[in-house]
């Protein structure tokens, strides 16, 4: 089964980041970013998965990017129809 999702992070407090420093920061992480114009406080990563269970996807995807950006909490989460990236 494909699953798509998109999570939201945020990050520590009175940090900001730009899109592209985030997605380098992230380049070993399979995901992709939504856009946004300057420094962001929050940032919203789109995912793709294949398998029986979703939400150890969903798991894994949380936890990858928590390993590399040390601080960032997950603030939301949708399970969607189709991919957006």
């Amino acid at each position: 089964m494909r699953f798509y999702f998109s999570l939201t992070f945020a990050l520590p407090e009175g940090e900001e980041q730009t899109i592209p420093a985030l997605q380098a920061q992230l380049a070993s992480v399979a995901l992709t970013l939504e856009p946004a114009r300057g420094a962001v406080r929050e940032f919203t990563a789109h995912f793709s998965g294949e398998g029986d269970n979703a939400t150890l996807g969903l798991e894994e995807a949380r936890q990858a990017v928590e390993a590399v950006l040390e601080g960032v909490q997950m603030v939301g989460m949708d399970f969607l129809d189709t991919p957006i990236h």
